[in-house]
């Protein structure tokens, strides 16, 4: 299995949105998501604690 990081970055056709994609995959999938939703997962993962 290929180990790798996401790669986070404003799309080329919009400033209102973000794509994220495997960093050892360049020409694999991309998601896609709108800069608020974006915004809120990176709210919610700098705030909440691991499941013990």
């Amino acid at each position: 299995m290929k180990s790798g990081c996401p790669h986070a970055a404003g799309t080329p056709t919009s400033v209102l949105s973000v794509g994220v994609r495997d960093s050892k995959d360049r020409h694999g999938p991309v998601l896609t998501f709108t800069t608020s939703a974006w915004t809120a997962f990176v709210t919610f993962t700098a705030v909440s604690r691991p499941v013990q």
